[in-house]
């Protein structure tokens, strides 16, 4: 690829219609916002995120997670540990086919990508809010991520 690469790239994952399920959507909209780089808003995570991997310099992809944990805490998680068949969100089905195609291509994926996923309390429900625990959260979650970014 002979493009000049971009400088970040912020994913937010989720459905708005989805109470907290919207969380990576709502922080990476704000994280996009006051960073002045681009934001893509997903519904899923598949494989035309590697146009992304190519593109930018930094692909910073937030997503919602439901593991019973404590309501807002942050999780980075290493692209090495992104699961393959076993999904940690409802949109990250494909993780494992995502990295493996993406680094068989010669695309630096460790270097390039940031994967967080933000503790949530209900994403079963249609709804256009956050619950009340989740909401308050955004700017300390939208904090410590832009700590990570710019370290």
């Amino acid at each position: 690829m002979n493009e000049t690469k971009q400088n970040i790239v912020i994913v937010g994952i989720g459905n708005e219609i989805r109470c907290d399920d919207a969380i990576g959507i709502v922080v990476g909209k704000r994280l996009a916002d006051s960073l002045a780089c681009d934001f893509i808003e997903e519904t899923s995570v598949d494989l035309s995120l590697i146009d992304l991997f190519e593109k930018y310099e930094k692909v910073i992809l937030i997503d919602s997670v439901k593991t019973g944990g404590k309501v807002g805490t942050l999780y980075e998680i290493p692209i090495a540990d992104l699961p393959g068949k076993k999904a940690i969100s409802a949109h990250s089905r494909d993780f494992h086919s995502l990295i493996y195609i993406a680094k068989n291509n010669g695309v630096a994926v460790e270097s390039r990508v940031l994967f967080f996923a933000i503790e949530i309390f209900k994403n079963n429900e249609f709804g256009e809010n956050l619950s009340p625990d989740l909401a308050s959260q955004i700017p300390v979650i939208e904090e410590e991520i832009r700590k990570i970014i710019i370290s």
